[in-house]
Parts: C-alpha cells; structure tokens; sequence
C-alpha cells in the first residue's frame, strides 16, 4: 500500500478538525508548538575547559559521538584555502599510538564508523558505535583528536586523494557554481574560501603546515564533545574525562576580519563546454543567533515547500557570522535566464504570503511541525545542536525553535522576503555566450573565473575597530618579543656587515656589504662583487654613488634613487617595528603562513605614506616576513623573509635577509657583524671628491 507522507497526515487531519468543528463566534486557540524528541542534554566542562553535553536516550542501543573544533575555513591563511579540510580529513590517518592500518583496524573491530570533515566555522569528528562498545571508540576519537602525527607518508595519500577528488569533481558544473557562490556574495571575507581546497595550493602544501594548524586549532578550551544515545550522563561523563582530560593547551584566536558585506549583482561563470547551466540566487541572511533568523527559516520553508519551479530547491546555510539562502538548480543553456526569471517571480509570490492570514499562520504550522522530523537520527540532532551552538545561539535555541517559527510575525517576515529581492547574487555556471542574454534583465552580467577563487591577499578598505585592536597587539606583543619597546626607541644608529648572494639571469653573484642606518636621514650601503665597489649615501634629501673599479666615479642620485635609499633607511625591521606602533591604520586583516608558521599579517602605511606588512609569528611573536609597496590591484611584489635572529644591542634581530620580487628571488644577505649605537665618524657621510678618475683623499 502507498505510503502518505507525514506532512499530508498532518494537513489532513487539520483539514478534519476544522470540516468537524461547530461554527463558533469564537477565534481558533494559537497552536501549539509541537514537543521535540530529546531530552534536555546533560552539560559538564572539564577542567582543560571541553564542553561535554550528553543527550541520553535509550531508544536505540547506539551512542552518536561529535567532537567539534573551531577549526574550519575561517580559521585558514588566506593563501591555504582547503587546509581546515586537509586537517580534519587526515587526523584519523595515524597517531601516536597507531599506525593508519591500526586505527582503521581497531575501528572495524568494534563496529565504528568514524568521520572528519570541516565547514567554514568548525570542524567535525564523528562517531557511532554500539553501546557497550562506547568507551572503546571514545579512545580512539581522543586519538585521532589528541595524537594526530601527520607523517609523511599518510599526508602524501592523503594530499594526493584530495587532489584526485578535486580533479574529478573539476568537471562538475553544479559544484563549481556552488564553491563560487559563497565568494561572490561575501566577496573578501574569509567564508569566501574553497572549502574544498584548491588543487595548486594543495599540492604546494606541506607537512608542517597541517601540523601547525592542528596544534594552533585543535585544543580543548573552545571545542564541545556532544554524546547521544543510549548512555546515562554518568557514564559518559566518566569515559569523556578519561579520554579527553589529558587534552591540553588553548586555541589560536583567528584574525580580526571585517563582517561579510553583500554583493548582489549578476556573476558568470564562463564553462564552454557545459551541457547544461546550473543557477545559484543567493540572498545575505542573519547569523543562526540573530532574532531575525527564525524569519528566514519561514521563508526558506515557503520556497521548498512548493513556491519555486520544478527542479529547483531552497535551502538556508548558517554560519557564526551570517546566513545564505540559496536557491538551486539546473537549466538549459539557452533558456537559463528564463528560469531564473521565474525564480524570481516565485520570490514575490511568497513574500505575498504574509499579507493573507490564513496563509501565513498555515504556513508557520507548517514549518513548526515539520522542524522535529529533522531530529529523527541521533547524528541529526547532535548536528542541528552543534551548528546552533557554534552559532551562538542560547542554549535553548533548537528547543524553542518551533515555538520561534509560530511567533514569527508578518512584518519580519516581509522584511526578510524584501531583502531577498532585493539583495540577490545571482551566479550562473555554463557557456558564457549563451547565459549573457538571457540573464541580461536581472542585471550586468560580470565574468567570474571558474579556477582563480582565492580572496585578494590585500584591502584598502577602512579597517574595523576588531582589526584595529588586533594589530595593536600582535605588534605589541612583536615589539617585546624583539626586545621591548625602550630599547627599540633607543636605537639611533644600527650597523650590518657581511656576504651577499646575489640572483640574476639565472647566475649567482658573491659579494659582500656593508649597511650604516644613522636616524635621522643618514645612510651609507656599500657592495663589493669582484673587484667592482658602490658606496651609495643618503644624507638628508641628497644622495649619491661612488663607483670604484679600475677608475673612480661619483654620480647625484635623482629624486628617485634618492626615495629607494631612503626606503632602505627604514626598511629595516628596527624602523618597521617602530613605523607600526605610531601608524593610525595600524590592523590585522588576515594570517597567512611563512615557511611552516602561522603569523598575523599587520598592515600599516608608514610616516612616508608607503605601505607595509609585518608577518608576525603567533606562536614566539617574531616578525618573519615584511612586504612593501603593493600594486594598483593590491598585490604584493616585494618581501623580504627574516630568519637567525640573535640578540644585538638588547634587541632581536634577524642576521639573514633573503628578498624576493614577483616571487623570483633577487637577492640573501647573510650578517656577520652586527650593532646598534655604534659610534660613526664623520667622514663617513662625507661626499667624496673625484678628480678625472681618481678618488681624492678626504680634508
């Protein structure tokens, strides 16, 4: 016999009731919100500070287990999308204790499925077991979570099946779209990461890299382990203790970033060869703990449930910072645009909903009583409870979200159905020269790369207060890893001496330099290579350069070359630590790795008006890395990477310099002497005099 959907049982027997009732003066009673099937969990923070919440129910003898830490795709550098991913996908693949044979030996012993993966908030580790096995698998989930090695060999497989999936799922036109649709409505926030990864960074990805995210991420003091099943809150408390209590260290707080703005607009993706289109209309939504949310779900439930065209689905994906509701689907190539119009047309039509009130109080009823039937499975409703509470929604969230969905009013509803019209990013994947037409009447179309997905590693946007106060202390916290900031003000004079390896034209140029920095406007970098010597002098607004060779010859330096030496005057760490603290802009918009390390990328513009980066290390506070003088499109070029610091004067610094432009290396120097206040004699920044080739003795 045919089966009758629940929801129609439901509609009918109101359809009875109401055929039944006498007809009474009288309004209808507001209905009721419907009971949800589980139990209010059982909440203990250990002492390392892991949340543990037990959901007992002993329905089915099945334990569901979720370990959930904030390391997702908002957590990644900018320039390593899919690292959260890679993280989350290799931690089950060999630890401390067990090879990646063992681990997935012992799991099949006891019957376990487990599962790791990452969104963009957080990432997931997951079990289920039978119940008198549960003690057994919560020993190795702590394992996997605690004891992940990430060895070479395990990681090569693991990189390598990534890849593999992503070449493979390349040719997936539906997937492009829906990777490219979060980048084109949030623009440069990091939500707008591939959360799949991207094949070049994946394979330029090393080791160290994963193994110092995981360290950074993966801690206790901000993940939850949710327990469902049959299991009493004693039980699970006690095996939660003794597997996790031993966790140790706190999470790496990520990167102030900007909120998410909306980019509504009209993007294509350009497939030539697509056999068909897919369409994705996005709307920007409230986060899953603003009071508007509840709102959105209504009108996400309105489109599903019979307000958009056949083949087309809704649905909204919330997030820590905001929501998407995202419309689906495939069409024809030359009828794309059709489609889409009439996808708009349905918007309208549920935004009307709210001015008839039959309709709408049916249609809250309806979204109460279908929100439990999503809580059936034990790994549904850790799911619904840990997204919710990822979210920073109350505690009690998920329990009153039916009751929210009837107290959902016209006016909040109307509000949510106007933004979606009116905020729309609409992206289309498929042949380009057939989409544009077609998509024409809902706006410009503008060309969106199908591969090149990365968010700009550079903004010059106005940065928030978050950012602001994030780059005050992560140069603050420079400034005394290097030393302290009384010894850094103290510095007037700062002394180099050493090799240089030069790069050009594929050769390799030895050489040695000499590098006097006198604040404020004085500096002499002289070089030798070969037999051929430049000094070249700053003093004040002159400079000038000193040839020696066979022959000696001297040369004022234009305006130009007089800015580079004066660039070099504070280009040097000592001069950039001191610029950040005194720059108005000082902020950290995103992190990024250098070599193996995570650093906070602090951006400022100097007292010269030239703009700089300083890669500071989160773990020891060191500058790595400094980068000058992006271009027009917000590119870096020219980066200079820091590394064997030792103390000098007091202070930190670094004894090799290696700089690179667009990427190619230009040149390494290596310190042998260094020092700080250093008495100079004059005649240093003395001109010189050259007479018919003759360098003259100074007076």
């Amino acid at each position: 016999m045919r089966r009758i959907p629940a929801m129609t049982l439901l509609c009918l027997g109101a359809l009875a009731l109401l055929c039944a009732a006498p007809h009474a003066a009288t309004a209808a009673p507001d209905p009721v919100a419907p009971p949800l099937a589980y139990a209010k969990p059982v909440e203990k923070r250990l002492e390392n500070g892991l949340r543990v919440v037990i959901f007992p129910n002993a329905r089915l003898h099945v334990v569901q287990m979720q370990l959930l830490v904030p390391a997702g795709a908002v957590s990644e550098p900018d320039s390593l999308p899919g690292l959260a991913a890679l993280t989350a996908q290799l931690v089950r693949r060999g630890t401390t204790s067990r090879t990646p044979e063992q681990f997935d030996a012992e799991a099949a012993q006891l019957g376990a499925s487990f599962v790791s993966s990452a969104t963009r908030d957080y990432a997931q580790l997951a079990c289920a077991v039978s119940s008198p096995r549960m003690e057994q698998a919560l020993e190795l989930m702590s394992d996997a979570a605690l004891g992940a090695v990430f060895g070479d060999e395990a990681f090569e497989a693991g990189r390598r099946e990534a890849v593999g999936v992503l070449r493979a799922q390349s040719q997936d036109v539906g997937l492009i779209a829906e990777e490219r649709m979060w980048a084109a409505a949030v623009g440069e926030h990091p939500y707008a990461h591939e959360s799949r990864g991207d094949i070049d960074v994946l394979i330029a990805t090393k080791p160290e890299m994963v193994r110092t995210f995981h360290r950074e991420h993966w801690r206790p003091d901000r993940a939850v382990l949710a327990i469902a099943g049959d299991v009493t809150p004693d039980r699970a408390l006690a095996a939660a203790t003794e597997w996790f209590g031993r966790w140790a260290g706190r999470s790496v707080v990520d990167a102030a970033h900007a909120a998410p703005v909306a980019h509504a607009g009209v993007r294509v993706i350009d497939i030539p060869d697509a056999p068909y289109s897919e369409l994705r209309m996005v709307a920007m939504a409230p986060a899953r703990s603003d009071a508007a949310w509840p709102a959105w779900h209504l009108l996400t439930h309105a489109l599903e449930h019979g307000g958009l065209p056949a083949g087309f689905h809704a649905r909204l994906e919330s997030q820590r910072e905001v929501s998407l509701l995202v419309v689906s689907g495939a069409a024809p190539n030359d009828s794309a645009g059709a489609w889409a119009v009439r996808v708009r047309r349905a918007f309208t039509r549920a935004a009307a909903v709210s001015a008839d009130a039959e309709a709408f109080a049916q249609l809250r009823s309806d979204a109460a009583a279908a929100f439990p039937l999503q809580l059936e499975t034990l790994g549904a409703l850790l799911s619904q409870w840990q997204a919710a509470d990822a979210a920073g929604a109350p505690a009690d969230a998920l329990e009153k979200l039916p009751a929210s969905l009837l107290a959902v009013t016209p006016d909040a509803y109307a509000a949510a159905a106007q933004t979606l019209t009116r905020g729309l990013t609409i992206v289309a994947a498929g042949p380009s020269d057939k989409l544009r037409a077609g998509l024409a009447p809902l706006g410009k179309p503008e060309a969106l790369s199908a591969v090149e997905t990365r968010i700009r590693r550079s903004s010059v946007s106005v940065p928030t207060p978050a950012q602001m106060h994030a780059g005050r202390a992560a140069v603050a916290a420079a400034v005394l890893a290097h030393g302290g900031g009384v010894k850094l003000a103290a510095v007037r004079t700062v002394v180099n001496e050493g090799d240089m390896t030069l790069f050009a034209g594929g050769q390799e140029l030895q050489g040695n330099f000499s590098l006097v920095r006198q604040d404020p406007d004085r500096l002499s970098f002289a070089t030798k290579l070969l037999r051929f010597e430049n000094r070249q002098t700053l003093v004040g607004d002159k400079g000038w350069s000193l040839s020696l060779a066979d022959t000696a010859s001297m040369t004022d330096l234009d305006s130009t070359a007089v800015a580079t030496l004066r660039a070099t005057l504070h280009g040097d760490l000592v001069h950039l630590l001191r610029a950040a603290q005194s720059a108005s802009d000082l902020a950290v918009r995103s992190k990024e790795t250098v070599g193996a390390r995570m650093c906070d990328v602090a951006g400022f513009t100097t007292s010269d008006g030239l703009r700089s980066r300083l890669y500071i290390d989160r773990v020891t506070h060191r500058v790595l890395c400094a980068e000058s003088a992006p271009d027009e499109e917000g590119q870096w070029h020219d980066r200079r990477v820091y590394t064997d610091f030792r103390q000098v004067g007091g202070l930190w610094l670094p004894y090799t310099e290696e700089r690179t432009v667009s990427g190619e290396r230009v040149s390494v120097f290596a310190t042998r002497v260094a020092a700080i206040n250093k008495p100079l004699g004059e005649d240093l920044f003395l001109k010189p005099d050259v007479e018919h080739g003759q360098l003259l003795p100074k007076k």
